[in-house]
C-alpha cells in the first residue's frame, strides 16, 4: 500500500461533505458459505448481472462494491435515519447505466431513536425532524479491487489496474493535448491510465456514461467542463499498481479512504 489507511472499525462517523472512498481487496474467491451470505444482501436482478461475469474477480468485485456501499451508509452521521434505505431494494439503474437510489429521501420513513416510524406525509410535526442529507455514490472495480465513493453531491469514481495496452488503439478517445502529453511522457502507460480514469470519473459523475464521447472533453486540467457543468478531479492511491480518480462538483474537497475486509 502506498499510503496508510484507516480501518473502518476504528473510524468515527464519516463526513458526507468529504469524498469518502471505501475499498476492498479481493485476494481469493469467497467460500460458498460466504458467497451465499453476502449475495443475499443484494437484489436478485443485480445478482443476475454479477453472475454474468466470467472471472471470479469480476463477480466478487461487483458484489463487494455493493457491500462497500452498505458499509459506507452505516457510517453516516445520524445513520439511524437511513435505516429505511434498504440497499438491497433501493438501487436502480438509469437509462445511461448509472446506479442511483430510486427511493427519494422525501418518501423515506424516518425511524426515530425511540424506534417509532415517522412518515413525513402523516406526521404533523415532521418539519421539526432532522432529515438526512441527499447522498450520492459511485462504484468501480478493476483487477482485485472494488471501490465505492460516497459524497453529498454528485460524484464519480474510477480505478484501473495498470496493465499493458496498445495506447494507439485508444487514440480515438483522446484529445490532441492528451495524445501529446502521453507521447512526451516518461511513463506513457501510467499517464494514459491517469487520463483514462479522469475521463471515466467525469462521465460517471455526470451520469451520461459512454454516451458522451470521451474525446469531446479534455482532462489535462484539475477542472473539466462537460455539457455546461464543471467537474473537479481528485486523484487517489490505494495500490502502486493501480490508478484512480474521483470527480465531484465541488472543489478543494478532502478525501478519506477506508479499507474494508469481508
Amino acid at each position: 500500500m502506498s499510503t496508510p489507511m484507516l480501518n473502518i472499525m476504528n473510524a468515527a462517523s464519516i463526513d458526507p461533505d468529504k469524498i469518502n472512498i471505501f475499498f476492498t481487496y479481493n485476494k481469493e474467491p469467497f467460500s460458498n458459505d460466504k458467497w451465499n451470505k453476502y449475495s443475499k444482501q443484494i437484489s436478485k436482478s443485480f445478482l443476475e448481472r454479477v453472475l454474468k461475469y466470467r472471472r471470479w474477480q469480476d463477480r466478487q468485485n461487483a458484489l463487494t462494491g455493493r457491500l462497500l456501499l452498505k458499509t459506507a451508509i452505516t457510517r453516516l452521521p445520524d445513520r439511524d435515519m437511513y435505516r429505511a434505505l434498504n440497499i438491497r431494494d433501493s438501487i436502480d439503474i438509469d437509462s445511461y447505466g448509472k446506479p442511483y437510489f430510486k427511493q427519494s429521501l422525501q418518501d423515506i420513513t424516518i425511524i426515530s431513536k425511540q424506534g417509532r416510524s415517522l412518515a413525513k406525509k402523516d406526521h404533523e410535526n415532521f418539519s421539526k425532524i432532522k432529515t438526512p442529507p441527499m447522498i450520492n455514490f459511485n462504484i468501480s472495480h478493476s483487477g482485485n479491487y472494488a471501490v465505492c465513493a460516497l459524497h453529498s453531491c454528485k460524484t464519480g469514481i474510477d480505478i484501473e489496474k495498470i496493465k499493458p495496452v496498445n495506447i494507439n488503439d485508444f487514440h480515438s478517445v483522446l484529445t490532441s493535448k492528451e495524445k501529446e502529453f502521453i507521447e512526451k511522457s516518461g511513463s506513457p502507460l501510467k499517464d494514459f491510465y491517469h487520463i483514462w480514469t479522469r475521463k471515466e470519473s467525469v462521465i460517471k459523475a455526470h451520469g451520461t456514461g459512454l454516451s458522451t464521447g470521451l474525446s469531446s472533453f479534455c482532462v489535462m486540467n484539475p477542472s473539466v467542463e462537460l455539457h455546461g457543468d464543471i467537474w473537479h478531479l481528485y486523484p487517489f492511491s490505494i495500490d502502486e499498481g493501480y490508478v484512480g480518480h474521483a470527480a465531484a462538483q465541488k472543489e478543494n474537497l478532502d478525501i478519506s479512504k477506508y479499507r474494508i475486509f469481508f
